[in-house]
């Protein structure tokens, strides 16, 4: 809910000037994008629970490595670094 309450759906489109990171501004459009659409929002997929925070963010640099090798479209801002550390193929 975070993300969709930053992407502030009840301005009118355009880009979103007051995200001060740009690097955040493809997640949040993305958003905006899903709602003026079909009124859809991006749900949260819970894959695995792990006991800890360390665990977690272990997991969770896993499943973006994943998705990125797959060739799957992120809106992550660890995909920039994770995704420079994947050997070329």
């Amino acid at each position: 809910m975070q993300h969709v309450n930053a992407a502030r759906l009840w301005l009118p489109d355009e880009l979103p000037w007051w995200i001060k990171s740009p690097q955040l501004r493809p997640l949040y459009s993305w958003i905006r994008r899903l709602y003026s659409e079909d009124r859809r929002l991006p749900v949260m997929l819970i894959r695995d629970w792990v006991p800890t925070s360390k665990e977690a963010r272990l997991a969770e640099r896993a499943q973006i490595i994943e998705c990125l090798t797959d060739g799957r479209e992120l809106y992550n801002v660890e995909k920039e670094l994770l995704g420079r550390q994947l050997p070329l193929v």
